[in-house]
């Protein structure tokens, strides 16, 4: 043993106009909490050639965070015949009914918002696989009112039907009252007078019932412009 130490140092970092800021959005899983996990069972969908269950789950006070997993049988894959469209192949399709019959998830991405749907959205936070298991995690906030809520799939590609499956809600809500706060939360969104514009879910990266964006007075007018364009 040498006392030179093992690691080469670290080069010189780039230097950068502006740091990246941190805001507490809502419809993502909060970054000063720690959620409580919850083992999941749920069979969505069970088939010859494909599995789609849901796995785990994160309970937050604010919200919840769903794994959903999907296992295709070995030589039962298929290849993407549209490039353009390839991601409605590589995956199932995933969404949510709430209690009072709320949709969420529903709608393809880049498409409008369902505006009669209220203030929940449904948002993609991660995913990693290949082409015989995949996981996806999706949030959901706020955290749904009522006893439970429905798991919907579908996979045109692989021949999955629509599915649906119950998940109670009684469990999970219990468990996301022990969450763990570390530390007090970044500010929201427009609390530097940037606004929630710049910050609010797209249709495609959250399917979103509806969001109430309020504008801060010093936003200019392109921004207002550009807001009405994707409408």
């Amino acid at each position: 043993m040498t006392e030179q130490p093992f690691f080469d140092p670290w080069p010189e970092p780039e230097e950068h106009e502006h740091d990246q800021p941190e805001y507490d959005i809502p419809w993502m899983p909060p970054r000063h909490v720690v959620g409580v996990t919850v083992p999941l069972d749920v069979e969505i969908f069970t088939g010859p050639d494909v599995v789609v269950r849901a796995t785990r789950a994160r309970a937050f006070s604010r919200g919840l965070e769903i794994e959903v997993e999907a296992w295709v049988r070995p030589g039962a894959t298929r290849p993407v015949d549209d490039v353009a469209h390839g991601w409605e192949q590589q995956e199932p399709r995933f969404g949510v009914r709430l209690a009072d019959g709320t949709r969420l998830g529903h709608r393809p991405p880049h498409g409008p918002p369902d505006e009669d749907a209220g203030p929940s959205t449904l948002a993609q936070t991660g995913g990693q696989g290949d082409a015989l298991r995949s996981s996806r995690s999706w949030w959901l906030h706020p955290f749904p009112d009522g006893d439970a809520l429905e798991l919907v799939v579908r996979w045109d590609h692989l021949g999955v039907p629509e599915s649906a499956a119950s998940l109670p809600l009684a469990p999970l809500r219990e468990a996301g009252t022990r969450e763990h706060v570390l530390w007090d939360p970044p500010p929201p969104p427009g609390a530097d007078g940037v606004g929630w514009f710049a910050y609010a879910p797209m249709s495609g990266a959250a399917y979103g019932s509806s969001l109430a964006i309020t504008w801060d007075d010093d936003e200019d007018e392109e921004a207002r412009e550009r807001a009405d364009e994707e409408e």
